[in-house]
């Protein structure tokens, strides 16, 4: 019923109401179509076969089909291949580097020169270099503001 040749409309799908042209008899309940659908694989449910043949060789290119449909008045769907686009690649911003203090850097002399060699300030040498000042060790330390605790009297009975 569905042999090469066969004119079918198309019942499902987006060229529902189309007519076609059966190209090539696939495996079980499918079959190659063309004409005013596009050129594709279909199950034959989704066929309606009419009474209709046309006279094409088994797997037909687009041009003959197009060139025979053409001639009975059947406009035919012709699509151009589309151009393969560049693949978009995805493009990382690079992290951003910590700012640099301006006014910061030593002289060259003092680079070179050795952590050991180089003089220190003279709070430097004399206070150590973590804990209170020798003259804060003395002193007691300050009380925290707060409020004052009620002493509790003992009360005689």
């Amino acid at each position: 019923m569905f042999n090469v040749g066969r004119v079918c409309v198309k019942l499902a799908g987006r060229d529902a109401g189309k007519r076609c042209v059966v190209i090539e008899t696939l495996e079980n309940n499918y079959v190659l179509i063309d004409g005013e659908t596009r050129r594709r694989k279909v199950n034959l449910r989704h066929l309606e076969p009419l009474e209709q043949t046309l006279e094409i060789s088994e797997k037909a290119s687009h041009e003959e089909i197009a060139a025979l449909l053409n001639g009975q008045g059947w406009s035919v769907r012709t699509t151009k291949p589309k151009q393969a686009k560049p693949r978009l690649r995805r493009v990382r911003k690079p992290k951003a580097k910590p700012a640099k203090q301006q006014g910061t850097k030593r002289p060259a002399a003092a680079r070179d020169a050795p952590a050991a060699a180089a003089p220190l300030k003279k709070e430097a040498q004399e206070a150590p270099a973590s804990g209170p000042k020798p003259d804060q060790q003395a002193a007691e330390p300050a009380a925290k503001p707060g409020p004052a605790k009620k002493e509790k009297k003992a009360t005689a009975q």
